[in-house]
């Protein structure tokens, strides 16, 4: 047995497909569904509520807080049965949320303790800067032990510089 619908559609139209075997009668079967009959009204304003995704519905600058933004949709209250007709557009709204350490991984040379969300630094490099070599050039990090994860949007709040030096190119013979 399978259950269809097109996948992005905004059909009202479902396709149930089935194997029958009936004493010794084999046979697909298919139905089709249309549910458009049973929302006989178009939504208005106060079929929709305001949704915040990712959200644990505490109160706190952080809830709904996912990669440094917030996202807000536009959606259907669980009770409303309306169309909303092939039209609609979802309307989302994107808010940055203020930087905290959860929108930084740990640099080289540091980890996070277990329960913790600040970084420390590995005891055998405390107070010394890290040298890399990348693509021929010596490079220099200077760290306070934060790197901010890429694609995280958050702006303000919590920050700490990460400063690359290149010190020298190697050359190659």
């Amino acid at each position: 047995t399978l259950f269809r619908s097109e996948p992005g559609t905004k059909s009202t139209v479902i396709v149930i497909w089935g194997y029958w075997y009936n004493s010794g009668l084999q046979m697909w079967m298919s139905y089709t569904v249309d549910f458009a009959d049973l929302q006989t009204r178009d939504c208005d304003e106060s079929d929709y509520i305001q949704w915040l995704a990712h959200s644990t519905n505490e109160e706190n600058e952080k809830n709904g807080c996912l990669l440094g933004y917030k996202e807000t949709f536009r959606r259907l209250k669980q009770s409303s049965v309306c169309r909303n007709g092939k039209d609609y557009v979802v309307s989302i709204e994107q808010q940055p949320c203020l930087c905290t350490k959860e929108d930084f991984f740990c640099d080289f040379g540091y980890y996070r303790s277990e329960n913790s969300s600040d970084c420390v630094e590995e005891s055998g490099l405390i107070g010394h800067d890290i040298e890399f070599c990348i693509q021929g050039y010596e490079e220099l990090l200077k760290t306070k032990g934060y790197r901010k994860i890429p694609g995280d949007k958050c702006e303000g709040g919590f920050f700490e510089e990460r400063v690359e030096e290149i010190m020298a190119r190697s050359e190659e013979h």
